[in-house]
């Protein structure tokens, strides 16, 4: 911008003479050039890291939830469980006992979700013997132990469950509980929280609650010698949840990432 030095009107360019006061522009003019400052470079700079760093997190958080929700389709059965190898369960005694099933669940005084939508479990057996009915049950550990207190049983030490088709599968090994035969079949039992009974496959289904837990498998008439094979299943709601959460979220990041960026950067040049 060029300024008449006499009258300080801004003057048009290419002109000899000041319109305004007739000055000669050559010999009295004065020009100015607008240049950045300091502030708004650093204004700029700092806006670049804050955006990127929203548009990286975004980033993640799209991933993340991303790989819980596709995941979840790709790896789980059509009604929603992860499942694992089938496992055969033989031994010589009247029954098989995972025990050590301890949950304490406490709950957020913002968010209390229902047990049912953070995990459900799943087991399901079918008795190796031709027609031979298998019995699933569980209950609370004190109630198996008293039903079974007398009774040879053999409980799970090494869990073989193996829910991945990368992982090496594992031997189950037991310890031997000695004892007799028991006073009732388990399906004249009243402790049983959940059970299934009876040919072919069996399948049991549960809700996790706070707790001391056993599950037990049993020929369904409570005779000595059980030769099983078993799948254990789990369906957990709310890693959908938490994925949907994760991908909202990181959208909601990235957007204002992206305005950051534009309205104090791209927007300014």
């Amino acid at each position: 911008m060029t300024f008449c030095s006499k009258c300080g009107k801004e003057l048009p360019p290419n002109v000899e003479y000041c319109p305004f006061c007739g000055t000669k522009v050559s010999e009295g003019s004065i020009s100015y050039r607008k240049t950045d400052s300091g502030g708004s470079n650093i204004q700029k700079i700092i806006a670049i890291f804050f955006g990127g760093l929203l548009l990286l997190t975004s980033f993640g958080l799209v991933f993340g939830g991303g790989f819980l929700i596709f995941g979840m389709d790709s790896l789980s059965q059509p009604d929603g469980f992860f499942v694992s190898r089938p496992v055969t369960l033989t031994v010589n005694s009247y029954a098989i006992i995972q025990s050590g099933i301890d949950i304490q669940m406490e709950g957020s005084t913002i968010w209390r979700p229902m047990m049912e939508d953070i995990v459900t479990i799943k087991i399901t057996a079918i008795n190796n013997v031709p027609l031979k009915s298998v019995f699933i049950g569980i209950a609370s550990t004190s109630n198996v132990n008293s039903y079974l207190n007398n009774v040879e049983y053999s409980s799970l030490v090494q869990e073989p469950w193996v829910f991945d088709r990368w992982s090496e599968e594992k031997l189950p090994t037991f310890n031997l509980h000695p004892g007799g035969a028991p006073s009732q079949s388990p399906n004249n039992m009243n402790i049983w929280l959940n059970s299934a009974s009876g040919l072919g496959n069996q399948t049991l289904d549960w809700t996790p609650q706070t707790g001391s837990y056993s599950v037990v498998l049993m020929n369904s008439d409570g005779a000595k010698g059980i030769d099983v094979n078993v799948q254990l299943g789990a369906k957990i709601p709310i890693l959908r949840t938490i994925g949907i959460g994760l991908l909202a979220g990181g959208i909601i990041l990235g957007l204002i990432g992206i305005l950051i960026i534009y309205t104090f950067v791209l927007r300014k040049n």
